[in-house]
């Protein structure tokens, strides 16, 4: 009977040590689920947050260009301006040759 009992002993012995193994697994499992979670949380903030500042780049650039052709609207409507008045003069210069 001792045998037995030894025998029986030792099968609740592993059976606690397989139970509490079971409990770390899964600590150490659920421990590692949350880090990839935030992980996973902060690479998407960093692509959000670098999206973020490239969209702001290229709205800067987007108004810089405007300003740019807004300012050679200005230059084309003065230079129509004085192509307008350089032709006058010639018409002017026409008639008084004739």
């Amino acid at each position: 009977m001792r045998a037995g009992e030894a025998l029986a002993a030792l099968r609740q012995e592993n059976e606690k040590s397989r139970n509490e193994l079971g409990a770390k697994i899964d600590a150490v499992t659920e421990t590692l689920r949350d880090a990839v979670q935030q992980v996973r949380g902060e690479i998407r903030d960093s692509r959000v947050n670098r999206l973020s500042e490239l969209v702001s780049k290229l709205r800067d650039e987007v108004d810089a260009a405007h300003k740019r052709a807004d300012g050679m609207a200005d230059t084309v409507s003065v230079l129509r301006l004085e192509l307008q008045g350089l032709q006058e003069s010639v018409g002017a210069l026409r008639q008084a040759a004739d």
